[in-house]
């Protein structure tokens, strides 16, 4: 979880096509 949330903050666009690899 403390990894998770600095990358949301670092940069959402990396955290949103990570989810969608992740898929």
């Amino acid at each position: 979880v403390l990894e998770v949330r600095p990358v949301i903050k670092w940069d959402k666009g990396r955290a949103i096509e990570f989810l969608l690899d992740s898929f």
